[in-house]
């Protein structure tokens, strides 16, 4: 996306001002060394080129090279990828994750843009790849995994293969940006300062949960604890930030705890989380069956507890400088023990008391004491209920509260990631979800406009719907209906992704300022009208099953027309099936005019057989996480707003049978903005 954006930057192509400035800041700070890492994350702190990278891997941090010698990016990220490219091993490029052709694909015209000499080197050392990918009677790169397995490679297409490895052949000829022409190579880059992300991550966590346990505590939070977020949010960003952070945290976190456990009106669970998120300490609680190929073995059971110590994570990178590591250690000032007591002593065994005390061994990472225990339990499944008593001393702060706990039970989530119930804090907090919901994005906004980072379990949340107040409703976004940007919920946040984003198990919608079209009426192609309210009840087990198109060529049209016209923005489509090519038209000037067109993506996949063992006597759990038939695509798709009465969904399917659950339109510019009501 970066080098995208610095490649329209020299178009008349425009985005918002500064998106493509910082998001390169951000390249430097993940990438300090010049290599890019895995995911988001990296524990490196230090701005010395990684000479041993080289190309490896470079699908990662290629592409952000290349942009920043095309926009100007940071001069030091820029420095340190030239030296990396330049003085690393010769050879090692295609050792992508899944796939050699991305690494190769970005590796080869950096090592262009950093000197020929390297350009050469790397060249011939795949000069033996290459002959041997082709295929005898000429063409190139006809089977992806000719010499190694790399199980991505083969869905990317024969024609964009050849075409890497041709512009790899030709990078030297600078026709393009990306190879060097030098009419849209940078002249200055920015002096960018110096920062780590990992440290600011750290920070980050702090100031997101501070400002979570204030807006959940509303007008009973200490005026304590809103100077001292304030003494947060000016702390800089910069290198070392991390140790005026422990300062901070160590002379105010304490007594902002205390004052939170003795608010009264307040239930002892809800003081004793905010307390736990202002101190940065949690017991999380994993208790589930153990599993063979997936499968629950009946009546074997295993509890896995951790421990986070308060100022958790104060060390977290630093285990390569002992000096720093000394650091954060010596200014630790807590003395931490605790107990953890279930309230079931029976049904499970042998149950113990768990406990830890300041004799533990604790570091300076997340996760400081670790309980692990086999146990026998009931041999039928479903999911079992328990209290955890929870007892935890901070020097002369001793709180004791009961938290809820699930044994066998999933989060919804997707079916990848069916992950058994974190049982760790959480804690409802109001806000407004800052974009449409979908797959793990959840970010929303505080009631005083604090940004918080957020992501669901997976692709999925439990959305308990409180806007009609005479009929209650329970769904699940995007499965049922997405979310959609501007919603004013309760959100249900747990501090266990610590660094990158709070978790949001599930959430309470109270209102939207997405005005949704209510009535419309719809028309098949194939056939007659459709009964729209399988199509807006927000579930996905009520389907219109609809003939589709004899041939790939001709469309299905669902065609909807609204009483009156109205400024539309997005079309929310729940579909059975797969690999459907979309077109959305708006009619308007008395022609219709393409809004949208592009793919619906392959199908998810529905519930594992682990899921529904462990919820076939809880049938509304299992209604949740089921989908229709074998995959069923979750679609949201935006455009710019058009006002018009008609609009209509061409989908490309041969023939069979197309199963629409959900199909809901949203209004742009909603005149009763209810998310920004108090």
């Amino acid at each position: 996306m970066c080098l995208f954006l610095a490649l329209a930057s020299k178009t008349p192509a425009r985005t918002e001002d500064g998106v493509l400035d910082k998001m390169m800041d951000h390249a430097q700070s993940i990438c300090p060394t010049g290599m890019g890492p895995y995911g988001r994350m990296t524990e490196t702190f230090t701005f010395e080129p990684d000479r041993e990278c080289g190309g490896t891997y470079s699908g990662r941090h290629g592409p952000y090279y290349i942009a920043s010698l095309i926009c100007g990016g940071p001069e030091l990220y820029t420095k340190n990828s030239r030296i990396m490219y330049g003085e690393g091993p010769i050879g090692g490029c295609d050792q992508g994750h899944s796939s050699e052709t991305l690494s190769i694909m970005w590796a080869l015209p950096a090592y262009w843009r950093t000197n020929p000499e390297a350009y050469y080197k790397n060249m011939e050392a795949f000069r033996w790849k290459l002959t041997l990918l082709r295929p005898f009677d000429g063409g190139m790169m006809q089977n992806p995994n000719r010499l190694e397995l790399m199980t991505a490679d083969s869905v990317i297409g024969t024609y964009i293969r050849t075409s890497i490895w041709i512009t790899a052949l030709c990078a030297e000829r600078q026709n393009l940006a990306i190879t060097g022409k030098p009419e849209f190579q940078a002249k200055t880059f920015r002096k960018v300062p110096p920062i780590i992300d990992t440290e600011s991550r750290f920070l980050n966590t702090y100031v997101r949960n501070w400002s979570m346990v204030n807006a959940a505590l509303g007008t009973k939070a200490p005026a304590s604890l809103k100077s001292a977020i304030r003494e947060l949010k000016n702390i800089p960003v910069e290198q070392g930030c991390r140790f005026k952070l422990i300062n901070v945290v160590n002379n105010r976190a304490l007594p902002i705890a205390k004052a939170i456990m003795e608010i009264p009106g307040v239930d002892q669970l809800t003081r004793a989380t905010c307390a736990e998120m202002i101190l940065g300490m949690d017991v999380r609680i994993f208790f589930e069956p153990k599993r063979n190929d997936g499968n629950p073995q009946p009546g074997e059971y295993s509890l896995n507890v951790d421990i986070q110590q308060p100022l958790g994570g104060r060390a977290l990178g630093l285990h390569r400088d002992k000096e720093q590591e000394g650091k954060a250690n010596s200014a630790y000032k807590y003395d931490f023990a605790g107990t953890v007591q279930f309230s079931d002593t029976t049904t499970f065994s042998p149950m113990e008391t768990i406990s830890w005390t300041p004799n533990s061994k604790f570091g300076g990472q997340w996760n400081v004491y670790s309980y692990k225990k086999e146990l026998s339990g009931p041999t039928q499944p479903g999911v079992q209920k328990m209290n955890a008593k929870i007892k935890w001393r901070v020097n002369d702060l001793e709180v004791e509260y009961d938290r809820p706990i699930a044994v066998g039970g999933f989060e919804v989530g997707c079916a990848e990631k069916a992950l058994s119930v974190t049982n760790c804090n959480h804690l409802w907090v109001p806000g407004i979800l800052i974009r449409d919901h979908g797959n793990w994005g959840c970010s929303f906004h505080l009631p005083d406009g604090t940004y918080i980072s957020a992501a669901s379990q997976g692709n999925q949340i439990e959305v308990y719907d409180k806007t009609d107040k005479k009929k209650e409703k329970t769904w699940v976004s995007p499965n049922d209906s997405c979310l959609t940007q501007g919603s004013r919920c309760l959100f249900r946040v747990s501090t266990d992704w610590h660094g990158l984003e709070c978790r949001v198990r599930e959430l309470k919608l109270l209102g939207s300022s997405t005005e949704e079209v209510e009535d419309y009426k719809l028309k098949a192609s194939t056939g007659g009208r459709v009964d729209t309210a399988k199509l807006t009840d927000r579930d996905a087990t009520t389907i219109e099953e609809l003939d589709a198109s004899p041939t790939e060529d001709e469309p299905l049209v669902l065609e909807l027309t609204l009483k009156s016209p109205a400024a539309l923005r997005a079309v929310d489509i729940k579909i059975e099936k797969g690999h459907n090519r979309l077109i959305i038209e708006a009619y308007k000037g008395g022609k219709w005019v393409p809004v949208h067109w592009g793919s619906l993506g392959a199908s998810t996949a529905g519930v594992s057989d682990a899921q529904k063992a462990m919820y076939a006597n809880e049938p509304e759990v299992l209604r949740m996480l089921q989908l229709p038939g074998n995959g069923f695509i979750k679609c949201m798709r935006t455009f710019d707003p058009v006002t018009t009465n008609r609009l209509r969904v061409k989908l490309f399917q041969k023939g069979g049978k197309v199963r629409l659950a959900e199909l809901h339109v949203y209004k742009a510019n909603a005149a009763k903005n209810m998310a920004l009501r108090s």
